[in-house]
């Protein structure tokens, strides 16, 4: 009898499961068929202009490897609170989820915005440092990111770049690489952000390397500006950016007054040549301050400045610096 018993125990837990695997299995694949529709209604909409020398895109799709599922729903159930006193075109915000609730709050603050005022965005272009260095000055990726939604890459934005400059931009080396991209936390931590707060919109990341020179940076900005420009779409432009590390917290506070300054200053010689103990990619600040003053967006606001010590405690031997900024439209 015992015998029976758990033969049946056993044959309902089967049944079981082989039903919810059937389930999920059929969403999956519903899935699958949405994300390849929507792949064509994109190659409609794009025309296929960057086909070349892009005609080696194929459908895999980038993974938001340093997303923490549990850490993202913590930080949109609990984000900071900004209130924003404009249209935004552009902001500062950080990479490192320890401050998650800092990027949600941000994000949040421009969808209501955009609630209030009936703007709709685009693109997301981010820039934000090449934090490994070694594969080139500037990266890029045509690939799409794979979140519950697929997050669609603007690749007239993206590819309109290289395929103009096939050679670089003034000094700068172009580098495709699929692989540094979907590996760097500067860029892919903010994706499901983006498309949660901003459901929809595409986004044309950019990574820079350290060693850009100021010159340089000028070249890039001013080719991407035109580029955004002459697509005549409606873009949110995001400087995905750390600031001062490594660092007790009184002398990070030190730093970031300084940084601060320099900032508001438009004062780009002098960040340029900012350590690490200041902000982890001078170059990233630098076009996201170049690209406002292309646009003439002048209004910059610093909405929040803090360090690690806030999120972990007092005591920390070395920290990591926080600014939320937001830029708007004339």
């Amino acid at each position: 009898m015992k015998i029976k018993l758990i033969c049946l125990v056993m044959c309902v837990l089967i049944f079981t499961s082989c039903e919810y695997a059937n389930d999920y299995s059929n969403i999956t694949i519903q899935n699958e068929n949405e994300n390849e529709n929507e792949n064509e209604k994109e190659e409609e909409e794009t025309g296929n202009s960057f086909v070349q020398p892009f005609d080696h895109f194929d459908e895999r799709r980038l993974i938001c490897r340093h997303t923490e599922l549990a850490e993202f729903y913590d930080s949109i159930k609990n984000p900071r609170e900004f209130l924003l006193n404009g249209n935004v075109a552009g902001g500062i915000v950080p990479h490192h989820l320890v401050a998650a609730t800092l990027i949600s709050g941000f994000f949040k603050a421009v969808a209501e915005s955009t609630a209030v005022s009936g703007i709709k965005y685009d693109t997301v272009v981010i820039v934000a440092p090449n934090h490994e260095g070694e594969t080139g000055d500037m990266i890029i990726s045509l690939r799409d990111w794979q979140v519950w939604d697929t997050v669609f890459c603007d690749r007239d934005i993206v590819g309109g770049i290289y395929k103009n400059n096939p050679d670089g931009i003034g000094g700068i080396e172009i580098t495709e690489s699929d692989g540094r991209m979907e590996e760097e936390h500067s860029v892919s931590v903010l994706i499901p952000y983006i498309n949660y707060y901003l459901p929809g919109v595409k986004v044309a990341p950019f990574l820079l390397n350290r060693r850009l020179t100021l010159e340089t940076v000028y070249n890039f900005t001013k080719i991407l500006s035109d580029t955004i420009n002459a697509s005549g779409k409606k873009v949110l432009f995001i400087g995905s950016i750390d600031f001062s590390h490594y660092l007790p917290a009184p002398v990070a506070k030190e730093n970031d007054k300084i940084t601060e300054a320099a900032v508001l200053d438009r004062n780009y010689r002098t960040i340029q040549e900012f350590s690490n103990g200041y902000v982890d990619s001078p170059q990233t600040l630098n076009t996201f301050l170049l690209y406002l003053k292309n646009i003439e967006a002048d209004n910059i606001e610093i909405l929040y400045n803090t360090d690690m010590s806030e999120f972990l405690g007092e005591g920390i031997n070395e920290t990591t610096s926080y600014f939320i900024i937001a830029a708007y439209e004339s």
